[in-house]
């Protein structure tokens, strides 16, 4: 692997540096996204697509490296919704360097976003029951995360802003041997790993980590998502010793019944379960996705995936006559094609008047014809099964229809003639303004009883 600076011979002492991977990847110096103890990562691009990457950086020299670590775990999640995927693996000169797919913000950044730092009901339980479904094939491929809180959850870019994905594997392992069908061995005494906010009680307490405790953190991360903090998010010490103390003994404090006590009883059920799995068994992922997805139900929430973080999908204004229904511009006219809307288009110099009565009585019963005409077609659709290809066949059909009909119109010697079930019926109407013309409209459309 060969890595290239093209700006080596410059002085670029405040200016940054692109530098390439192979002549493939590209990445400037100050696009960076973060870095840690693993290393640097950074925003790149393929040269050849121009895709954008997340390139992962770290140094082999580090006392704990964790990128060919983490590399091992995600490749078995190539492909699966929700894990991020992996372009190129190498290493170069004293460093490993990892090009994945570029994700979007995670669940902590976009809390901040909210106005009031929360989620709402529905975006929470909307995200528990993906982030569950994550776990849950993260764990049935025999791993554990062991470091669940929301900045190792993002959301992917784009039109995958809905899809939630379960990142950072370095301080995850291996909790079941498929060799020799063994769960690992209970243990004591172990310090703790992972993000001390939302870390299980039995991590507090030293007990070797698996299943349940992971479960457990994602809990803690759904009353954080409702309320904004947890109980002990405020809790310091005169060292870092003493402040895990305070916030174990918090924790043991805070029972389900507390902690849980404004908020809906699915969250109680959803803890009772967790803290009460035992150290090698197997969590019903079913039953905790059912909990939330009857409270959806509870409530009349869609899983429809929008979320609080997605644009607000722009409202069609539609007349305060037609209540909450919104046609598009063929349709309507394709209604109204037997009714007033016609006659407007009519050469007006060789109109006459007729009797308002007669006018509204033969609208009527135009609009009666084509309402029942209209009911017939939709169920010749839906025996059709809604193909869609025979719904635009009709649609277009009908606009056909509309355009042919407004071309005789146009004709001089079919200027007074609408011809419906075989009843000649003239429509004769005086020189409108514009806004007569609107008033005339909307009264065809209040008939119309859309």
């Amino acid at each position: 692997m060969e890595i290239n600076n093209s700006n080596s011979n410059q002085n670029t002492n405040n200016k940054p540096q692109e530098i390439k991977i192979n002549n493939q990847y590209s990445f400037k110096s100050n696009d960076r996204l973060g870095s840690g103890s693993f290393g640097q990562i950074f925003k790149g691009i393929n040269l050849k697509t121009r895709e954008e990457v997340a390139i992962k950086i770290e140094s082999t020299k580090i006392e704990t490296p964790q990128l060919l670590h983490e590399y091992k775990i995600l490749k078995n999640f190539q492909n699966i919704i929700g894990f991020p995927q992996i372009y190129s693996f190498s290493p170069l000169d004293d460093t490993l360097v990892m090009i994945m797919e570029l994700l979007g913000d995670n669940l902590e950044h976009l809390l901040q976003l909210q106005k009031n730092k929360k989620f709402s009901d529905k975006t929470v339980l909307m995200i528990a029951i993906q982030l569950l479904e994550r776990i849950q094939f993260f764990h049935d491929n025999n791993f554990i995360h062991r470091d669940i809180k929301p900045e190792n959850f993002t959301i992917g870019l784009k039109k995958k802003n809905t899809v939630l994905y379960l990142i950072d594997y370095g301080l995850s392992r291996k909790f079941y041997d498929n060799k020799k069908k063994e769960h690992i061995p209970y243990k004591e005494g172990k310090n703790i790993t992972g993000t001390v906010k939302f870390a299980s009680i039995y991590t507090h307490l030293g007990i070797e980590q698996s299943r349940r405790d992971d479960l457990e953190s994602l809990g803690y991360m759904f009353i954080y998502f409702l309320k904004g903090n947890l109980p002990w998010t405020e809790i310091k010490g005169k060292n870092k010793k003493e402040k895990y103390l305070k916030i174990k003994e918090k924790k043991i404090e805070v029972t389900p019944n507390i902690i849980c006590s404004d908020l809906d009883n699915v969250y109680k059920l959803y803890f009772e379960y967790v803290r009460n799995l035992q150290f090698d068994e197997k969590p019903n992922y079913n039953y905790l996705i059912k909990l939330f997805k009857d409270n959806m139900k509870k409530y009349n929430y869609i899983n429809d995936l929008d979320f609080d973080w997605c644009p607000k999908k722009e409202q069609r204004k539609s007349c305060s006559l037609f209540g909450n229904n919104i046609l598009s511009t063929e349709n309507l006219f394709i209604k109204l094609k037997l009714g007033s809307l016609e006659s407007l288009n009519k050469n007006k110099d060789k109109c006459e008047k007729v009797n308002d009565k007669n006018i509204n009585d033969n609208e009527e019963k135009k609009i009666e014809k084509e309402e029942n005409n209209n009911i017939k077609k939709e169920e010749e659709k839906i025996n059709d099964n809604n193909n869609e290809d025979e719904k635009n066949k009709n649609i277009k059909n009908d606009i056909n229809e509309v355009n042919i009909i407004k071309n005789e119109e146009n004709q001089e010697e079919k200027d007074n003639n609408i011809n419906n079930e075989g009843i000649k019926k003239e429509i004769n109407i005086p020189d409108l303004k514009k806004d007569d013309k609107r008033e005339l409209l909307y009264n065809s459309f209040e008939k119309l009883q859309l």
